[in-house]
């Protein structure tokens, strides 16, 4: 899929599980990633809480799998957005 197609595919999904309305999309982006995942290494908690630390006191929230540097599935990226969302509406 072209990436609109693929932008507005997942609008039009989202729309239909009720989880947005797609009339309050202001913006949307794509970016194509070769699959990643979070390795963690003897060192990840330590360098991870640093980041994050860092990130908090710029008044910046994260949310999924990379934003987090967690290993994330989709369900649970979908269940912290939400939460996020309710947390700073």
């Amino acid at each position: 899929m072209s990436d609109e197609d693929l932008i507005n595919d997942t609008v039009d999904a989202l729309d239909e599980l009720k989880v947005i309305s797609k009339d309050d999309v202001i913006f949307s982006d794509l970016t194509r990633m070769t699959p990643a995942y979070v390795i963690y290494d003897k060192e990840h908690d330590r360098n991870i809480k640093t980041v994050k630390d860092f990130i908090k006191k710029q008044g910046i929230e994260l949310c999924g799998r990379f934003g987090e540097f967690e290993y994330l599935n989709m369900d649970a990226c979908i269940e912290r957005a939400a939460s996020l969302a309710e947390r700073i509406k």
